[in-house]
């Protein structure tokens, strides 16, 4: 199980590096909105695995500490909503769009998600692991 805890990491590291990639090659280039767009699947995937494999563990231990639930809780409903705004932001958008509408979507997305990084690796993934730990010992 901290398997997946390792891929999603990695998985991380390679979105970060993607955005730095279309920010390097300007979002406003040919180049930069097709590798975007390469990576829309990257992104919804992870995010679905994430649900399918994150948050069990966590409901689980979340039945019988209030702390765990609260937390997994919020980073459901959360996850909904980042889910919901990368997937609008690919629907609204093509690989040919352009203009500042257009640029500060794509800012919006790059906070969203930096933020949802970050706050997963530093509270949702030490809950994880706390969770597995527990499950672990009433085993």
């Amino acid at each position: 199980m901290k398997s997946h805890l390792e891929e999603f990491q990695k998985e991380h590291a390679e979105i970060k590096e993607a955005i730095k990639n279309v920010k390097d090659k300007g979002i406003s280039t040919r180049e930069g909105r097709n590798f975007l767009f390469s990576m829309k699947n990257m992104l919804i995937e992870h995010l679905k695995s994430e649900d399918k494999n994150l948050y069990p563990v966590l409901k689980q231990a979340g039945l019988k500490d209030k702390h765990i639930r609260e937390t997994m809780e919020l980073f459901i409903k959360d996850m909904d909503t980042v889910l919901e705004k990368v997937e609008d932001f690919f629907e609204k958008y093509s690989a040919d769009s352009t203009g500042f509408d257009f640029a500060r979507s794509f800012g919006g997305l790059c906070a969203l998600l930096a933020d949802r990084i970050n706050r997963e690796e530093n509270i949702l993934y030490q809950e994880y692991l706390s969770s597995l730990k527990k499950i672990n010992e009433e085993s």
